[in-house]
């Protein structure tokens, strides 16, 4: 902990994920409290947020448990930043939209490089989070560079996390995205070579320099240059726009209130 923050990395912190396994391997509610005091007070003094993953969440019963101890945790006066990720189903964020102790949402639009899938991301529940009161800060989570789709099973590029994280600044007013690299986020340490070479690198450490994450800094420089805050998707403004799938081309469109910015992305997807 003290490393990263030497380095002006902030470390977000998943306090409990048991929930998400066999019930009958579940901590009993009195214990799950228990543990993320500990937690919290163990590192909550550090510069870290509280990720509180509910991926594939649906049972009423789990959310609900998260919901009690939540409260009696991190519903104080001073603490780190508390974010609720609800991975692909975003309809479960609803459930937490009165939760006081909640700062900011994240999810996950994209999970496959499908045309019905990408519709989805664009044009789906998703696209409506934003309008959505009490409002929160939204964090978008893009497909992991590399990683498996989730029906498909096929990878994703350096281009499709390119152009899911542009998709994303333009069809939803965000505070911010997220890239991830397949092998960095499962600590992978698959050697290239033979271990017994002294160069061998693992997996992890490979996949630091991905395409896609050296474009992560064009984002930013493009992204720092305007009052990226202050943009709305307009969907109507050009022909073809997110319901455009017989040509396999997508066009997203943003502007500023005042109309001095307007910005816009056309893709083609081709089939692999």
């Amino acid at each position: 902990m003290e490393t990263l923050s030497r380095a002006g990395i902030l470390s977000a912190i998943v306090p409990f994920s048991q929930m998400e396994g066999n019930d009958s391997a579940t901590l009993p509610d009195d214990q799950i409290a228990l543990l993320l005091r500990y937690i919290e007070a163990r590192w909550g003094a550090d510069p870290v947020a509280w990720l509180v993953a509910l991926d594939g969440e649906t049972e009423n019963n789990k959310i609900t448990r998260w919901k009690k101890p939540g409260a009696a945790i991190f519903g104080v006066s001073r603490r780190a930043p508390v974010i609720v990720s609800a991975g692909n189903r975003v309809q479960v964020l609803d459930e937490f939209r009165d939760q006081s102790w909640v700062d900011a949402f994240a999810y996950q639009p994209l999970t496959d490089r499908t045309d019905e899938a990408l519709k989805l991301a664009i044009s789906g529940p998703f696209a409506n989070e934003w309008k959505k009161e009490p409002a929160r800060p939204l964090i978008q989570i893009t497909p992991n560079e590399n990683g498996l789709a989730r029906d498909s099973k096929k990878r994703f590029t350096a281009n499709d996390v390119r152009q899911a994280v542009y998709w994303s600044l333009l069809s939803s007013p965000l505070a911010g995205i997220s890239y991830g690299a397949e092998g960095v986020r499962d600590w992978d340490k698959t050697l290239d070579q033979p271990a017994r070479r002294k160069a061998a690198l693992p997996l992890w450490h490979r996949s630091l320099f991905m395409p896609a994450a050296k474009q992560m800094a064009e984002v930013f420089n493009l992204v720092s240059s305007m009052e990226f805050w202050r943009l709305r998707p307009q969907p109507g403004v050009c022909r073809g726009s997110a319901g455009d799938y017989v040509a396999r081309t997508v066009h997203c469109v943003s502007r500023d209130g005042d109309e001095r910015f307007v910005g816009g992305l056309r893709a083609t997807r081709t089939n692999p």
